[in-house]
């Protein structure tokens, strides 16, 4: 039965306790490269290319100074700027509609 209920699991297999359970289970990115380019301003650009061809396919994207405004005010913060181009690009239409 399908329920609204927020204790009620719909789904068990996706239940994040199921899910973290077993370390086979669990999710590992390496951003190592990503957080080098994100230490250096200059190579942003080059963050949002490597990150939009990982997850779309291509480079061409719409968005780059969406995405660079983004984090403009933080870009001293390597993580957060990985963060943010990763979260852009991953809600963005080049990859949530992948053309075949």
């Amino acid at each position: 039965v399908i329920s609204s209920d927020p204790d009620h699991k719909n789904a068990p297999e996706l239940d994040p306790e199921i899910l973290a359970g077993k370390k086979s289970h669990k999710l590992h990115l390496d951003f190592t490269t990503e957080l080098e380019l994100a230490q250096d301003p200059a190579r942003h650009e080059e963050l949002i290319d490597r990150v939009s061809l990982k997850l779309t396919g291509k480079t061409d994207i719409a968005g780059k100074q969406i995405i660079k405004d983004a984090f403009s005010s933080y870009s001293q913060r390597p993580r957060w700027v990985v963060q943010t181009v990763v979260f852009l690009i991953a809600v963005s239409p080049e990859f949530t509609v992948l053309e075949a």
